[in-house]
């Protein structure tokens, strides 16, 4: 890391959980006070870790053999190198960025899916001030421009009755075919248009195509343009979901800063006084501390299979193989002694002492 990017480090409140494990995967210190730092110095740590950055949904679930298993193959997998987080703009205190157009491809509320080779024309908007007042009926679309917008930032949406979701997996839909409402379809995302049905019946048991993709231009407070972000969503040969984020890095903010700006506001509605919220949860995860104590706790499970259950089973399976090794080797020494000409001119093992070191006798 160069003199230049260790001044610009991000300090450990204004990372996400997302930027925070890239760090500590990648072997790079976090800045923490007083000019302290922490980073995890290991191979085998970061490698570990990276098993769980990988598997964020198992963190909080039940800890399983195969789990632990795959953790230890990853002892031998190099750990990646992430891009590195810095502070790009820091000491520009009065700068000030607005949202200056917003263009969407493909996007659910704002348009229809269209067909598989042609899709219904680009949603084109570009604000003039600073501030905008949107208004319409309900159903007009006005939540899906503000969602369009916050995907493309967070790649969170707003949904009804719940706090902000991430919608980068597949989902079932059902679409109206006569006058029965049937189930035809599971390949689609929240935020994409759903097929009219004869799409979907000409599809059979191929995904729906994605191909949905948001880009935000910002300006600053001369109209020049300081920045564009574009997220995209599209699906591989596979049928895997793919996104793509680019320019987010243009901007100059802090990871955290988009979070607070959309996300954690979605959250406000669901403030409950005297219980636990989660807005409250949230705020305590800001530091991108709070969530960590989920994999630490699954570690440590993991640790005490690793020294009991496993261990165990483990004994248990060399046990079995040794005990097949002796009856195989009294077979083979009865075999040669009623067959002399078969004697491979070499003593075979009496028991487990020697089994290490015999050749082999194919």
């Amino acid at each position: 890391m160069s003199e230049s990017e260790s001044k610009n480090q991000i300090p450990l409140y204004a990372h996400t959980i997302e930027s925070l494990c890239n760090e500590l995967v990648s072997g790079r210190p976090v800045p923490i006070e007083d000019g302290e730092e922490f980073k995890f110095d290991s191979l085998e740590v970061r490698a570990v870790f990276s098993w769980y950055v990988d598997n964020k949904p198992k963190w909080s679930g039940v800890n399983k053999a195969l789990d632990v298993e795959q953790i230890v193959d990853y002892l031998t997998v190099l750990p990646p190198k992430k891009p590195i987080q810095t502070r790009t703009v820091s000491g520009q205190g009065g700068r000030c960025l607005h949202l200056g157009k917003i263009v969407a491809h493909r996007f659910a509320g704002i348009h229809r899916y269209g067909t598989l080779t042609k899709a219904p024309e680009d949603f084109e908007y570009s604000f003039e001030k600073p501030i905008t007042l949107i208004e319409g009926k309900n159903g007009s679309g006005k939540t899906s421009l503000l969602n369009a917008i916050v995907w493309c930032l967070t790649g969170h949406i707003y949904r009804s009755q719940r706090i902000p979701e991430k919608v980068d997996e597949d989902m079932a839909v059902k679409v109206k075919c006569g006058e029965v409402e049937e189930l035809i379809c599971k390949t689609c995302t929240p935020i994409t248009p759903v097929p009219e049905a004869a799409i979907v019946k000409s599809l059979k048991s191929d995904p729906v195509l994605l191909d949905t993709w948001v880009e935000l231009t910002f300006v600053d407070g001369d109209g020049n343009v300081a920045g564009r972000v574009r997220r995209s969503l599209s699906r591989t040969a596979r049928g895997k979901i793919e996104i793509g984020v680019s320019g987010d890095k243009s901007l100059g903010l802090d990871p955290i800063a988009l979070e607070v700006g959309t996300r954690m506001t979605g959250l406000i509605p669901y403030i409950q006084l005297e219980e636990t919220s989660d807005m409250g949860k949230a705020i305590a995860a800001l530091t991108a501390l709070r969530p960590l104590e989920d994999p630490v706790k699954h570690a440590r499970r993991s640790q005490e299979k690793l020294k009991g259950e496993l261990r165990r089973a483990r004994e248990k399976e060399i046990a079995n193989f040794d005990s097949e090794f002796i009856e195989m080797c009294n077979q083979l020494k009865t075999l040669i002694e009623t067959n002399p000409t078969i004697s491979p001119g070499m003593e075979i093992p009496k028991d487990l002492k020697d089994k290490r070191s015999c050749p082999s006798l194919s």
